[in-house]
């Protein structure tokens, strides 16, 4: 069965069917892709843009200190977001 098959099969299923399968889902995704065969897609990947950037510098875009600040300054805020709409 192609990917598309199975999207056209699950779109089929009634909502209550659909909550049950993303459930399983869940539940399930390690046992349908095993973690190494993912760290080895990640890794291949990585490798891949690395020897990319080499073969190219040109690719490479620097990244100052501020930028460093304007991203951690981001990542908190967006933290502090999702940390404070949690029910305590």
């Amino acid at each position: 069965m192609s990917v598309e098959q199975l999207e056209q099969q699950v779109q089929a299923l009634s909502a209550e069917e659909r909550q049950h399968f993303a459930e399983w889902f869940d539940n399930h995704r390690h046992d349908l892709i095993p973690p190494d065969e993912i760290l080895t897609a990640q890794e291949r990947e990585i490798r891949h843009r690395l020897a990319e950037m080499e073969a190219n510098p040109s690719l490479r875009e620097n990244f100052s200190a501020s930028d460093l600040d304007a991203l951690c300054d981001s990542i908190a805020h967006a933290h502090a977001e999702t940390t404070s709409a949690r029910p305590g």
